[in-house]
């Protein structure tokens, strides 16, 4: 908790960074959410406030995880820079309780633990996501990542908290944002095919099912919907937002997030020169974690790369992700599973 209170002191000093791709336009979602739930809307879809009022409406099909967590102290006459402060502080609890609590749960007592705990709470490109992009529901996605990750570890050793954990982490991504649900249901698919090696998909099967039950309501209905409506940017993948893909064009994200990139392929390699590639994949002595989390990097940083083009022509839905180095957020993840890996308690 004081990591996160930490991270999110410039917050509490010097205010929202509003001036960000997004900051603003979640702020105006937010506001619109509480001001028709006062009005007695208690399900609102239309609002004219995420565009600043500009006389275009739009369609809230944006997951609503966010704006509920940052619009209910609204509702009790909170200002709403301060309520966004909150929701933010929310979302850095969430990432560093779920490590910690991962952690506890999986590494020995000592270093490995306080190695997890620390990087999990000053991953760059959370900050990223936090600070400069604005992207709060985004981030709020890749803070339950922690969670998702205990519920698997859960799943794998049977625990009766497994399948409640794991089907409230999905669910909660899901709510939070559609890019991150989209991947992580990518790297959900890698864990159950883990677990179906060691003969224990059943728990995953489940949790999956009741993940998508639980979030039905919002995305069913935002399913049906998207026919209807013209989007408000284009669709498809910003190819020159590949690492090292832009061309000599206009500067673009990719320029400024390809160190994160770098420093991912840095630590998978200094886990396997220090500690051996030993557990890269499934097996009875290793816990699933760690090839989960090995895999997870390795399709991050290939997919963050030029010649994945091809992959994305073929998988067109992938191309909603529009942006390639979103795969930063599992990829970071994944890293940060296989680094900590050796200190893994033996498998029970």
């Amino acid at each position: 908790m004081a990591l996160a209170l930490l991270v999110w002191l410039p917050l509490g000093i010097a205010g929202l960074p509003l001036d960000t791709p997004d900051g603003f336009l979640h702020l105006g979602w937010s506001v619109a959410w509480v001001r028709q739930l006062q009005a007695g809307w208690l399900w609102p879809t239309w609002s004219d406030l995420p565009w600043a009022g500009a006389g275009s409406f739009a369609l809230l099909i944006y997951p609503p995880l966010f704006r509920v967590i940052s619009g209910l102290p609204m509702l009790i006459g909170v200002p709403p820079d301060q309520a966004i402060a909150s929701g933010l502080l929310v979302i850095l609890l969430v990432n560093a309780l779920g490590a910690a609590a991962l952690a506890q749960a999986w590494l020995r007592p000592g270093g490995w633990r306080w190695l997890l705990l620390l990087t999990a709470a000053l991953n760059p490109y959370l900050w990223v996501n936090l600070y400069v992009r604005g992207a709060w529901p985004e981030a709020l996605a890749q803070a339950l990542l922690w969670w998702l990750a205990l519920g698997l570890l859960g799943l794998e050793r049977r625990r009766c908290w497994g399948i409640p954990l794991s089907t409230a982490a999905l669910a909660g991504i899901v709510l939070s944002n559609w890019n991150g649900a989209l991947l992580s249901g990518l790297i959900w698919a890698l864990a159950g095919f883990g677990l179906w090696r060691q003969g224990r998909w059943r728990g995953w099967l489940l949790s999956s099912g009741l993940a998508l039950g639980l979030s039905s309501p919002f995305w069913l209905p935002a399913l049906l919907a998207l026919s209807g409506v013209r989007p408000p940017m284009p669709a498809g993948l910003f190819a020159t937002e590949f690492f090292f893909g832009g061309g000599g064009g206009p500067r673009t994200f990719a320029d400024l997030l390809w160190i994160q990139g770098l420093c991912l392929a840095l630590l998978l390699a200094l886990r396997g020169l220090g500690w051996g590639w030993r557990g890269w994949r499934p097996n009875p002595q290793v816990s699933v974690l760690a090839p989960w989390g090995l895999w997870i990097a390795v399709l991050g940083l290939v997919l963050m790369l030029p010649p994945a083009q091809a992959v994305y022509d073929l998988l067109t839905p992938l191309q909603r992700i529009q942006f390639p180095w979103r795969w930063l957020a599992p990829a970071w993840l994944g890293a940060l599973l296989w680094l900590c890996s050796p200190g893994a308690l033996e498998p029970q």
